[in-house]
Order: structure tokens, then sequence, then C-alpha cells
């Protein structure tokens, strides 16, 4: 997989969260607006895979990161640098949209909830920044995936040790009832299917890297992988019973993925329309929700589902349009000022 194409993904997958999130639930607009509500239900079931893809294309971004340390303090130093970077992000959309928005629309703000929402411990804000500290859970399992899959009998057994330590303690806290409370709390902000399908991201990228002798010059025509892809993606609709399960997503995304990469190369002007809004997922993610909060009942009243999605579609890019320059300039600020410190300190030295 290409950079362009990992970013493509990034672009289907935020389209697939926004559809997810806007036609979830057909109560939501008055009798009428939804034409076939029962299926664009189903449909927007199937959306939940975003999330998977998501995991999917993150593990194997980051085995291309991690393969160019050496050390594991830099393996956790890299990761580190990716997770805050990410916080950052998440506190610039809270100062956006809770410090100002909510200011100048006069809207309640629970204060107290602030630092649970600025770690993404329990976003009662927008419920959907949970997947920042899904993110979190990855991102530190990383260093311990690399150990086992390209580490040394040393790193292995570290790996291994520190895998043993932790099942011991969450068995402590499922037996003992005092800490019970712990378990449960861990049990209901760790996704496991993620961090799983996170780990076939990193294998997937770990195998094509060092295995791609066994597999040059051996192409499929693009047609085989997009029907298998296709019929993945049929099975997905059919095991789409429940809004927020992933179960199937561990064998259906990665599918999905291989053959979606065919297309992508089959297909340039596919891979460049989603590539678009891959450039903005992060803060199309960050955002959408709560545009939505704040637009849908103006635009039940004014529109069809067609132009209520093209609506929030637009708001929402624009506004991360705005906080993706905003960021720019912040950095731009922070490159001027580290120029400048480090001119006066060669200053003082000559």
């Amino acid at each position: 997989m290409k950079k362009e194409e990992s970013r493509a993904f990034q672009g289907l997958a935020v389209l697939m969260m926004m559809f997810h999130h806007y036609f979830l639930f057909s109560y939501y607009f008055p009798e009428g607006f939804l034409k076939h509500s029962a299926f664009v239900e189903h449909l927007a079931r199937t959306g939940r895979m975003c999330v998977a893809i998501f995991s999917f294309v993150s593990g194997y971004g980051i085995y291309h990161v991690l393969k160019k340390s050496d050390t594991i303090r830099k393996d956790f130093g890299l990761m580190i640098r990716r997770i805050f970077a990410l916080y950052l992000r998440l506190w610039l959309v809270i100062a956006v949209c809770v410090g100002l928005l909510n200011g100048i629309l006069k809207q309640p703000t629970d204060w107290k909830a602030l630092p649970l929402n600025m770690s993404a411990m329990e976003p009662s804000y927008n419920g959907t920044w949970w997947y920042v500290r899904q993110y979190l859970w990855m991102l530190l399992s990383a260093p311990f995936i690399k150990m086992v899959l390209q580490g040394d009998k040393k790193k292995r057994i570290i790996a291994a040790v520190t895998a043993a330590v932790l099942l011991f303690i969450l068995a402590v806290f499922h037996k003992v009832q005092a800490l019970n409370i712990c378990y449960e709390w861990i049990r209901s902000h760790v996704q496991t299917i993620f961090n799983l399908i996170f780990f076939e991201g990193y294998l997937a990228a770990f195998l094509q890297d060092t295995k791609k002798e066994r597999f040059a010059g051996k192409k499929l025509p693009a047609v085989l992988p997009v029907m298998i892809m296709l019929a993945a993606l049929f099975i997905r609709y059919l095991t789409s019973a429940e809004a927020g399960e992933s179960r199937q997503d561990i064998l259906i995304v990665p599918v999905f993925i291989w053959g979606m990469v065919y297309l992508f190369r089959s297909a340039d002007l596919i891979e460049k329309f989603f590539g678009f809004f891959g450039k903005y997922s992060v803060y199309m993610w960050l955002m959408h929700a709560y545009i939505w909060f704040l637009t849908l009942v103006w635009i039940c009243e004014h529109g069809n589902a067609l132009t209520y999605f093209l609506f929030e579609l637009g708001l929402s890019f624009a506004a991360a349009f705005v906080l993706l320059y905003v960021e720019k300039l912040f950095v731009f600020a922070k490159s001027i000022c580290y120029n400048r410190i480090s001119s006066i300190k060669r200053r003082k030295k000559g």
C-alpha cells in the first residue's frame, strides 16, 4: 500500500463514518424524510467498518514508522509523539467547539467534564472522540508488536513477560471483588477488536516488506480482487445486525482493503477522490458530530436526505479545512520561534 493509497483509505473511512452516524437511526428524522429507511439504516450499520479501516491502515503505517527506529526507547518516543499530536488536534477542536462556539451560541457546557474529554476517556461533549483513546492503546502496543515480529530473543522475552504481567493484573482485577471496577473500566475503555485489526495491518506491512521477493512478478488481474472485495462488502452488509458490532471486520476489512488497493491502482480517479478527503479526515472526524448536533433540525426542515448529507459533509469539510490551516499556522509560528531562539543562543556563544 502506497502513502497515497493510505490517505485514500482514510478519506473513504471518514465518508463511511459520516454516513454511519448521520443515517444510523431513522427516528431522528421527520416522517417521510427517508425513503426506504430500513435499507438506509442497514447500510449505515455496515458503515461501522470505517473504524476497522482506520485501525488497519494505522497499523500498516506504524510498521513503516517503526522500522526506521533501532531501539525500544526510540520506538516508544515515536509513538508518544504521534499520540501527543492527535491530542493536540483534539484540544484545538475542544477549544473551538466548547470554548468558542458554545460561548457564541450560548450553549451550556459542563466544565467539570473537561479533563475527561481532553483525555478522551469519557468524551461526553462528543461521543465520537472515543477513538482518540483507542488510538492511544494501539500505538502503545506497537513497540511490543515490533518486538515479537522483528526483535531478537531478548526483545521477544521482554514482550512475553510484559504480556504475562498485564494478563496477571487483569486476572486479579477480575477475580478480586474490590478491584472489579478496574476490570470493568478496562473492558469498557479498550476495544480489543480494533487492537487486533491494528495488529493485522502491522503484520500485513511486515509481510509485504520482508517477503516481497516471493510475490515479485505475481500479479492478479484487478477484476478478481475487486470481485472478492465486493463479496466481502456484501457479507458485511448481511451481517450488520447491530449498530456497534465489528467482530466480522477482523476477517472482512483486510480482504476489503486488499481489493480496494487493486481498484485504486486501476482507477486513479477514485483514489484521488478519496485521497482529497483523506487529507482532512482527522478534523472531519473530530468535528462532524458537533456540526450535526447544531444543524440536524434545521436541515431536516429545509431539505431531503441527499441535501442533508451533502450539507453536513460540506460543513464538516469546511471546518476541517480551516482547522488544518490553523494547525499549520501554529507549526509555522513554532518554527519561527525555534529559529529565533537558536539564533540568539548562537550569538551568545559567539
